[in-house]
């Protein structure tokens, strides 16, 4: 069984407050659609899926901004890259520690897209915050689970 999204806000919450230290406020999804970046790591194993988190342009580079001590507007688009996946690394490895055993992670894959709503699906739990005034979405996709 996944995380639930409480689980999953927990995750997202203690990655984000800890590793970049800055805080989040959970919300609802917007109502327009941000041109972002998106980080996907996917999980096999007994449990198989993917996360992705989405976040805006301008919250990617504060991210990377933290992570390599310059400023936001000084981080190249392979800082923001490297970010990203990093983030989505650091995260998906708190969500397979919750996961059936054994599983394991991919390389994460980062690449531009948007930060909106998805189709309501099952199969699919997703928790969205702000953060300094920008959306944030962390979602777990559920390719397979084991049987009970």
């Amino acid at each position: 069984m996944p995380p639930d999204d409480s689980a999953l806000r927990d995750v997202t919450d203690f990655v984000w407050t800890t590793f970049l230290r800055a805080d989040l406020t959970p919300s609802i999804p917007p109502s327009n659609v941000e041109p972002g970046y998106v980080g996907r790591v996917r999980i096999s194993g007994t449990w198989s899926g993917e996360l992705t988190l989405a976040c805006s342009d301008t919250l990617a580079r504060r991210a990377a901004g933290t992570l390599f001590d310059v400023p936001p507007d000084a981080v190249t688009g392979d800082d923001v890259n490297d970010a990203v996946g990093e983030i989505a690394n650091v995260m998906s490895g708190n969500v397979k520690a919750l996961l059936p055993a054994p599983s394991r992670l991919s390389l994460p894959d980062v690449y531009a897209g948007t930060v909106g709503a998805t189709r309501a699906d099952d199969r699919v739990r997703e928790v969205w915050f702000t953060c300094e005034g920008e959306p944030l979405v962390v979602r777990l996709a559920v390719e397979s689970q084991p049987a009970s």
